[in-house]
């Protein structure tokens, strides 16, 4: 009967069928992600942003390539689509080619900002932001605090 209908409503151009049926989205961006994720979990963004404690219109803006997605609500979000941060982020992208790119994917894919990794070991949070920026190269006994905090 379903399928009648919908084929009745295409032959006169009122309906179709991404109106019944929506496709999950392309999950190749963090929006992508997040809004697959979401939908796979069951949430509509009001239920997501009530349990994660983040605003529907962050929330929205995120999903829809308005906003990128802050490291402290993909922390907030990711429990509840059982996805983790590196994933939602589509953090597998960014490069590596140099040492601080690969100090910014480990830090991102671990969920953590600049100032939780600063704190940790002990220095501030603009020796990481120089770090990641390849301005300044860091003592071997920092690298290696950083890389026990990270991994």
């Amino acid at each position: 009967m379903l399928m009648l209908l919908v084929r009745a409503a295409n032959n006169t151009g009122i309906l179709n069928r991404n109106y019944l049926f929506p496709d999950i989205p392309d999950a190749s961006t963090p929006a992508g992600r997040i809004r697959k994720a979401r939908i796979l979990s069951n949430h509509t963004i009001r239920k997501l942003a009530k349990k994660a404690g983040v605003s529907e219109v962050s929330l929205s803006n995120i999903e829809n390539g308005r906003s990128p997605p802050s490291i402290k609500t993909l922390k907030a979000i990711s429990p509840f689509l059982d996805t983790s941060i590196a994933e939602l982020g589509c953090f597998e992208d960014l490069p590596e080619d140099t040492l601080g790119q690969k100090i910014l994917k480990a830090r991102m894919s671990c969920g953590m900002c600049r100032k939780e990794i600063a704190d940790s070991i002990g220095i501030s949070e603009r020796t990481i932001f120089n770090w990641e920026k390849d301005y300044a190269v860091s003592p071997k006994e920092q690298l290696s605090k950083l890389y026990s905090t990270l991994f």
